[in-house]
Protein backbone atom coordinates (compact mmCIF):
# COMPACT_ATOMS: atom_id res chain seq x y z
CA UNK A 1 0.00 0.00 0.00
CA UNK A 2 1.52 3.32 -1.08
CA UNK A 3 1.55 6.08 1.50
CA UNK A 4 -0.79 9.00 0.61
CA UNK A 5 0.88 12.07 -0.85
CA UNK A 6 -0.28 14.29 2.00
CA UNK A 7 1.62 12.04 4.44
CA UNK A 8 4.74 12.15 2.28
CA UNK A 9 4.53 15.95 2.17
CA UNK A 10 4.25 16.02 5.98
CA UNK A 11 7.28 13.74 6.26
CA UNK A 12 9.28 16.11 4.07
CA UNK A 13 8.33 19.09 6.24
CA UNK A 14 9.22 17.28 9.44
CA UNK A 15 12.53 16.18 8.00
CA UNK A 16 13.41 19.73 7.04
CA UNK A 17 12.43 20.95 10.49
CA UNK A 18 14.52 18.26 12.15
CA UNK A 19 12.68 18.68 15.43
CA UNK A 20 12.11 15.67 17.66
CA UNK A 21 9.76 17.72 19.80
CA UNK A 22 7.41 18.15 16.85
CA UNK A 23 7.35 14.41 16.31
CA UNK A 24 6.52 13.69 19.95
CA UNK A 25 3.90 16.42 20.15
CA UNK A 26 2.05 15.16 17.08
CA UNK A 27 1.84 11.72 18.66
CA UNK A 28 0.11 12.90 21.84
CA UNK A 29 -3.52 11.95 22.22
CA UNK A 30 -3.75 9.54 19.30
CA UNK A 31 -4.03 6.48 21.55
CA UNK A 32 -1.68 4.47 19.33
CA UNK A 33 1.60 3.00 20.61
CA UNK A 34 4.75 4.76 19.46
CA UNK A 35 6.86 2.30 17.44
CA UNK A 36 9.99 4.14 16.35
CA UNK A 37 12.44 3.04 13.70
CA UNK A 38 15.90 4.60 13.40
CA UNK A 39 17.72 4.38 10.07
CA UNK A 40 20.26 6.07 7.84
CA UNK A 41 19.09 7.51 4.55
CA UNK A 42 20.56 9.36 1.60
CA UNK A 43 17.20 10.38 0.18
CA UNK A 44 18.76 13.84 0.11
CA UNK A 45 21.37 12.98 -2.49
CA UNK A 46 24.92 12.87 -1.15
CA UNK A 47 23.90 13.40 2.47
CA UNK A 48 23.53 10.18 4.45
CA UNK A 49 22.04 11.15 7.80
CA UNK A 50 20.27 9.57 10.79
CA UNK A 51 16.48 9.66 11.00
CA UNK A 52 13.74 8.46 13.33
CA UNK A 53 10.29 7.46 12.13
CA UNK A 54 7.14 6.83 14.13
CA UNK A 55 5.89 4.04 11.87
CA UNK A 56 2.19 3.84 12.87
CA UNK A 57 1.81 7.59 12.27
CA UNK A 58 4.19 7.93 9.32
CA UNK A 59 6.03 10.86 10.95
CA UNK A 60 9.77 11.32 10.56
CA UNK A 61 12.46 13.63 11.90
CA UNK A 62 16.19 13.94 11.42
CA UNK A 63 18.22 12.98 14.48
CA UNK A 64 21.63 14.24 13.46
CA UNK A 65 23.42 16.09 10.66
CA UNK A 66 26.55 14.02 11.17
CA UNK A 67 27.38 11.77 8.15
CA UNK A 68 27.14 8.05 8.86
CA UNK A 69 28.08 4.76 7.26
CA UNK A 70 25.25 2.95 9.04
CA UNK A 71 25.96 0.24 11.61
CA UNK A 72 23.04 1.36 13.79
CA UNK A 73 22.57 -0.33 17.18
CA UNK A 74 20.18 0.72 19.95
CA UNK A 75 21.25 0.25 23.55
CA UNK A 76 18.95 -2.29 25.28
CA UNK A 77 17.39 0.46 27.41
CA UNK A 78 16.56 2.50 24.28
CA UNK A 79 18.40 5.60 25.51
CA UNK A 80 21.35 5.56 23.09
CA UNK A 81 21.76 5.01 19.38
CA UNK A 82 25.21 3.85 18.24
CA UNK A 83 26.29 4.38 14.63
CA UNK A 84 29.36 4.35 12.41
CA UNK A 85 30.63 7.87 11.93
CA UNK A 86 31.72 8.65 8.36
CA UNK A 87 34.10 11.44 9.42
CA UNK A 88 36.09 9.74 12.17
CA UNK A 89 35.87 6.07 11.14
CA UNK A 90 34.67 5.11 14.63
CA UNK A 91 31.40 4.40 16.42
CA UNK A 92 29.56 7.27 18.06
CA UNK A 93 26.56 7.32 20.38
CA UNK A 94 23.65 9.71 20.18
CA UNK A 95 21.37 10.43 23.14
CA UNK A 96 17.88 10.42 21.72
CA UNK A 97 16.31 13.02 24.00
CA UNK A 98 19.32 14.91 25.32
CA UNK A 99 21.04 15.22 21.95
CA UNK A 100 24.36 14.15 23.50
CA UNK A 101 26.90 13.02 20.91
CA UNK A 102 30.19 11.36 21.80
CA UNK A 103 32.56 8.68 20.51
CA UNK A 104 32.23 5.08 21.68
CA UNK A 105 35.37 3.60 20.11
CA UNK A 106 38.84 5.12 19.63
CA UNK A 107 39.04 7.61 16.79
CA UNK A 108 42.38 6.24 15.57
CA UNK A 109 41.19 2.64 15.24
CA UNK A 110 39.43 0.53 12.66
CA UNK A 111 36.37 -0.62 14.64
CA UNK A 112 33.49 -2.84 13.56
CA UNK A 113 30.91 -5.35 14.79
CA UNK A 114 29.74 -3.24 17.76
CA UNK A 115 27.17 -4.72 20.15
CA UNK A 116 25.75 -3.40 23.42
CA UNK A 117 26.12 -5.27 26.67
CA UNK A 118 22.76 -6.09 28.34
CA UNK A 119 23.14 -3.37 30.99
CA UNK A 120 23.57 -0.63 28.32
CA UNK A 121 26.64 0.62 30.19
CA UNK A 122 29.28 -1.05 28.02
CA UNK A 123 29.90 -2.18 24.46
CA UNK A 124 31.90 -4.93 22.77
CA UNK A 125 33.54 -4.50 19.38
CA UNK A 126 36.44 -5.66 17.23
CA UNK A 127 39.26 -3.36 16.19
CA UNK A 128 42.51 -3.35 14.26
CA UNK A 129 44.58 -0.56 15.76
CA UNK A 130 48.28 0.21 15.51
CA UNK A 131 49.41 -3.39 15.15
CA UNK A 132 48.39 -6.77 16.48
CA UNK A 133 49.15 -5.90 20.12
CA UNK A 134 46.30 -3.36 20.10
CA UNK A 135 43.85 -5.41 18.04
CA UNK A 136 41.20 -7.97 18.95
CA UNK A 137 37.83 -7.98 20.71
CA UNK A 138 37.36 -5.24 23.32
CA UNK A 139 34.81 -4.33 25.97
CA UNK A 140 34.61 -0.64 26.84
CA UNK A 141 32.48 1.25 29.36
CA UNK A 142 30.50 3.99 27.62
CA UNK A 143 31.57 6.48 30.33
CA UNK A 144 35.26 5.71 29.71
CA UNK A 145 35.73 3.99 33.07
CA UNK A 146 37.48 0.96 31.55
CA UNK A 147 38.62 -0.65 28.33
CA UNK A 148 39.70 -4.30 28.30
CA UNK A 149 40.81 -6.65 25.58
CA UNK A 150 38.79 -9.84 25.79
CA UNK A 151 40.40 -11.70 22.92
CA UNK A 152 43.71 -10.96 21.18
CA UNK A 153 42.97 -12.39 17.73
CA UNK A 154 42.73 -9.85 14.91
CA UNK A 155 39.33 -10.21 13.24
CA UNK A 156 38.13 -8.63 10.04
CA UNK A 157 35.14 -6.62 8.78
CA UNK A 158 31.98 -8.70 8.72
CA UNK A 159 32.51 -10.11 12.20
CA UNK A 160 29.34 -10.41 14.28
CA UNK A 161 29.38 -10.13 18.08
CA UNK A 162 26.48 -11.17 20.35
CA UNK A 163 26.66 -11.11 24.16
CA UNK A 164 25.08 -14.32 25.49
CA UNK A 165 24.06 -15.81 28.83
CA UNK A 166 26.65 -16.96 31.33
CA UNK A 167 29.14 -14.21 30.45
CA UNK A 168 29.76 -15.68 26.99
CA UNK A 169 30.30 -13.72 23.79
CA UNK A 170 29.34 -15.28 20.45
CA UNK A 171 31.40 -14.21 17.46
CA UNK A 172 32.08 -15.20 13.86
CA UNK A 173 35.48 -15.85 12.33
CA UNK A 174 36.80 -17.42 9.14
CA UNK A 175 38.30 -20.89 9.06
CA UNK A 176 41.99 -21.56 8.41
CA UNK A 177 41.51 -21.36 4.63
CA UNK A 178 39.35 -18.19 4.83
CA UNK A 179 36.73 -20.01 2.75
CA UNK A 180 34.18 -20.73 5.45
CA UNK A 181 32.69 -19.13 8.54
CA UNK A 182 32.68 -20.50 12.08
CA UNK A 183 30.63 -19.37 15.06
CA UNK A 184 32.57 -19.41 18.33
CA UNK A 185 31.76 -18.75 21.95
CA UNK A 186 34.30 -16.66 23.85
CA UNK A 187 34.09 -18.26 27.29
CA UNK A 188 34.38 -16.35 30.60
CA UNK A 189 37.88 -17.79 31.11
CA UNK A 190 39.05 -16.28 27.80
CA UNK A 191 39.10 -19.53 25.82
CA UNK A 192 37.16 -20.00 22.60
CA UNK A 193 34.83 -22.86 21.84
CA UNK A 194 33.39 -23.81 18.46
CA UNK A 195 29.60 -23.62 18.33
CA UNK A 196 28.87 -24.35 14.67
CA UNK A 197 30.47 -24.35 11.23
CA UNK A 198 28.19 -22.33 8.95
CA UNK A 199 30.00 -23.18 5.74
CA UNK A 200 31.27 -21.03 2.91
CA UNK A 201 31.06 -17.23 3.36
CA UNK A 202 28.00 -17.33 5.64
CA UNK A 203 27.85 -15.60 9.02
CA UNK A 204 24.21 -14.72 9.71
CA UNK A 205 23.27 -15.47 13.30
CA UNK A 206 20.56 -14.33 15.70
CA UNK A 207 20.09 -15.05 19.41
CA UNK A 208 16.59 -15.95 20.62
CA UNK A 209 14.93 -13.60 23.13
CA UNK A 210 15.29 -16.30 25.80
CA UNK A 211 19.05 -16.39 25.17
CA UNK A 212 19.00 -20.18 24.90
CA UNK A 213 18.84 -20.74 21.13
CA UNK A 214 20.92 -19.47 18.25
CA UNK A 215 19.56 -19.35 14.70
CA UNK A 216 22.01 -19.04 11.83
CA UNK A 217 22.46 -19.51 8.08
CA UNK A 218 24.38 -22.56 6.93
CA UNK A 219 25.79 -23.26 3.46
CA UNK A 220 25.10 -26.81 2.41
CA UNK A 221 27.47 -28.89 0.24
CA UNK A 222 24.99 -28.59 -2.65
CA UNK A 223 25.47 -24.81 -2.64
CA UNK A 224 22.13 -23.90 -1.10
CA UNK A 225 21.65 -22.09 2.21
CA UNK A 226 19.49 -23.38 5.05
CA UNK A 227 18.38 -22.04 8.43
CA UNK A 228 19.96 -23.88 11.36
CA UNK A 229 19.23 -23.80 15.08
CA UNK A 230 21.51 -24.74 17.98
CA UNK A 231 20.56 -25.15 21.63
CA UNK A 232 23.23 -23.21 23.55
CA UNK A 233 22.87 -25.50 26.55
CA UNK A 234 25.52 -27.49 24.70
CA UNK A 235 28.12 -24.94 25.81
CA UNK A 236 27.72 -26.14 29.38
CA UNK A 237 28.57 -29.71 28.42
CA UNK A 238 31.78 -31.39 27.41
CA UNK A 239 30.42 -32.78 24.15
CA UNK A 240 30.43 -31.00 20.81
CA UNK A 241 27.56 -28.67 20.01
CA UNK A 242 27.04 -30.48 16.71
CA UNK A 243 24.62 -32.86 18.45
CA UNK A 244 22.50 -29.90 19.56
CA UNK A 245 22.11 -28.52 16.02
CA UNK A 246 19.12 -28.99 13.71
CA UNK A 247 18.25 -27.64 10.27
CA UNK A 248 14.88 -25.87 10.20
CA UNK A 249 14.77 -25.65 6.41
CA UNK A 250 16.01 -28.33 4.00
CA UNK A 251 15.32 -27.74 0.33
CA UNK A 252 16.90 -26.64 -2.96
CA UNK A 253 16.23 -22.97 -2.23
CA UNK A 254 18.48 -20.37 -0.62
CA UNK A 255 17.15 -19.53 2.87
CA UNK A 256 19.12 -17.00 4.92
CA UNK A 257 19.14 -14.16 7.44
CA UNK A 258 16.96 -15.47 10.33
CA UNK A 259 15.46 -12.85 12.68
CA UNK A 260 13.55 -13.75 15.85
CA UNK A 261 10.13 -12.41 16.76
CA UNK A 262 10.11 -10.75 20.21
CA UNK A 263 8.19 -13.67 21.73
CA UNK A 264 10.55 -16.25 20.23
CA UNK A 265 7.69 -18.06 18.46
CA UNK A 266 8.63 -17.13 14.88
CA UNK A 267 11.64 -16.66 12.66
CA UNK A 268 11.52 -14.32 9.69
CA UNK A 269 14.02 -15.06 6.95
CA UNK A 270 14.75 -14.31 3.29
CA UNK A 271 14.24 -16.92 0.61
CA UNK A 272 15.79 -16.75 -2.87
CA UNK A 273 14.29 -18.88 -5.62
CA UNK A 274 14.57 -18.46 -9.36
CA UNK A 275 16.46 -15.19 -8.99
CA UNK A 276 13.69 -13.56 -6.92
CA UNK A 277 13.57 -13.08 -3.15
CA UNK A 278 10.73 -13.07 -0.64
CA UNK A 279 10.35 -12.90 3.15
CA UNK A 280 9.09 -16.00 4.96
CA UNK A 281 7.70 -16.48 8.46
CA UNK A 282 8.44 -19.80 10.14
CA UNK A 283 6.34 -20.86 13.14
CA UNK A 284 8.75 -22.86 15.27
CA UNK A 285 6.11 -24.87 17.13
CA UNK A 286 4.67 -26.38 13.95
CA UNK A 287 7.26 -25.80 11.23
CA UNK A 288 4.63 -24.00 9.16
CA UNK A 289 5.92 -21.28 6.81
CA UNK A 290 4.04 -18.33 5.33
CA UNK A 291 5.23 -16.07 2.50
CA UNK A 292 4.54 -12.45 3.51
CA UNK A 293 6.01 -10.38 0.64
CA UNK A 294 5.73 -10.47 -3.11
CA UNK A 295 8.86 -11.69 -4.98
CA UNK A 296 11.45 -9.01 -5.78
CA UNK A 297 15.11 -8.93 -6.75
CA UNK A 298 16.17 -7.89 -3.23
CA UNK A 299 15.05 -7.86 0.39
CA UNK A 300 17.39 -6.94 3.25
CA UNK A 301 17.58 -5.56 6.79
CA UNK A 302 14.54 -7.47 8.07
CA UNK A 303 13.67 -6.36 11.62
CA UNK A 304 10.78 -6.96 14.07
CA UNK A 305 9.23 -4.13 16.07
CA UNK A 306 9.43 -4.61 19.87
CA UNK A 307 5.71 -5.44 20.11
CA UNK A 308 5.98 -8.01 17.30
CA UNK A 309 3.36 -6.30 15.17
CA UNK A 310 5.57 -4.74 12.50
CA UNK A 311 8.19 -6.17 10.19
CA UNK A 312 10.49 -3.61 8.55
CA UNK A 313 12.78 -4.26 5.58
CA UNK A 314 14.50 -2.59 2.66
CA UNK A 315 13.82 -3.62 -0.91
CA UNK A 316 13.84 -2.47 -4.52
CA UNK A 317 10.43 -4.04 -5.10
CA UNK A 318 9.23 -0.72 -6.52
CA UNK A 319 12.28 -0.47 -8.82
CA UNK A 320 13.81 2.08 -6.41
CA UNK A 321 15.63 1.25 -3.13
CA UNK A 322 13.16 1.97 -0.35
CA UNK A 323 12.27 1.31 3.26
CA UNK A 324 9.04 -0.57 4.02
CA UNK A 325 7.02 -1.74 7.02
CA UNK A 326 4.52 -4.58 7.11
CA UNK A 327 1.73 -4.61 9.70
CA UNK A 328 1.48 -8.31 10.57
CA UNK A 329 -2.18 -7.96 11.44
CA UNK A 330 -2.48 -8.82 7.74
CA UNK A 331 -1.89 -12.46 8.69
CA UNK A 332 -5.47 -12.53 10.00
CA UNK A 333 -6.92 -11.26 6.72
CA UNK A 334 -8.32 -13.68 4.11
CA UNK A 335 -6.04 -12.23 1.43
CA UNK A 336 -2.90 -12.50 3.54
CA UNK A 337 0.00 -10.05 3.49
CA UNK A 338 1.47 -10.12 -0.02
CA UNK A 339 0.33 -6.64 -1.09
CA UNK A 340 0.17 -5.01 2.33
CA UNK A 341 3.70 -3.62 2.84
CA UNK A 342 3.67 0.11 3.50
CA UNK A 343 6.18 2.33 1.74
CA UNK A 344 7.95 4.52 4.30
CA UNK A 345 10.70 6.21 2.33
CA UNK A 346 12.22 5.99 -1.17
CA UNK A 347 15.95 6.23 -1.92
CA UNK A 348 16.71 4.76 1.48
CA UNK A 349 20.37 3.96 2.23
CA UNK A 350 19.77 0.23 1.90
CA UNK A 351 23.10 -0.88 3.40
CA UNK A 352 22.33 0.85 6.72
CA UNK A 353 20.11 -1.50 8.73
CA UNK A 354 16.96 0.09 10.14
CA UNK A 355 16.59 -0.70 13.85
CA UNK A 356 13.55 -0.39 16.12
CA UNK A 357 13.90 1.44 19.41
CA UNK A 358 13.55 -1.10 22.26
CA UNK A 359 10.44 -0.97 24.37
Amino acid sequence: MIMPRRILRLITLLTAAGSLSILIALGIGTGRPRQQLAFASNHVIGQTRLYLMDVPRGLMTRLSDRPTNGGLQWSPDGQWLAFEDALEGAYFRLGLFGGDLSSLTPLDSFSYGLAWMPDSQAIVYARNRQGAENSGIFRDAINGAFSERLHPKMLFPGVMLIPAAGGRLLYTDSDADALGQLIYSLEPDGSSRLVVDTGRYVDDMALAPDGQRLAYTRAQPDGYYEIGLVDLACLGADDSCSNATVLLTQNTIRDQGPVWSPDGAYLAYRQLEGGLMSIQLLKLATGETVTVTTPASSYANVQWSPDGRWLSFTSNRGSIPALYALDLMCLEQPGGCLEEAQLLLVNSFVSASPVWQPG
